[in-house]
């Protein structure tokens, strides 16, 4: 972590990057960032519908209270996403300030969010 802000890249093993800045991200402060990609759709509670060529992950931090995630996921379907979606409290949320570069999507969404939380990415 340099000046309140944690990068991590687990691109070869599952296609994604999470970048942590704010308030939260302390110097020296150890952080765990665990992300899972899923071959076909997990056993969600909520169903995320109106989304072609979905790809699922889940994305998890630890080790830090606060702060906005910046997660960047790569496409399993082949399609180049245009839409990130996350789930809270049964709900599918949209992430912020998406940026669709080819078959990667990068969307922000709070730390605090981030707990193990499904995240669907498609079009």
């Amino acid at each position: 972590m340099v000046g309140g802000r944690a990068n991590v890249d687990l691109v070869a093993e599952t296609g994604g990057k999470v970048s942590i800045s704010g308030p939260g991200a302390v110097e020296g402060m150890a952080v765990t960032v665990t992300i899972k990609a899923y071959d076909a759709e997990p056993p969600f509670r909520a169903r995320a519908r109106g989304i072609q060529y979905p790809s699922y992950y889940d994305v998890k931090i630890e080790g830090i209270p606060d702060g906005s995630a910046s997660v960047c996921l790569t496409s399993t379907s082949g399609k180049d996403p245009t839409v990130m979606r996350y789930l809270k409290n049964n709900a599918w949320l949209d992430a912020g300030n998406l940026k669709p570069s080819g078959r990667t999507i990068t969307g922000e969404i709070r730390v605090s969010d981030l707990f193990g939380s499904p995240i669907i990415i498609g079009t």
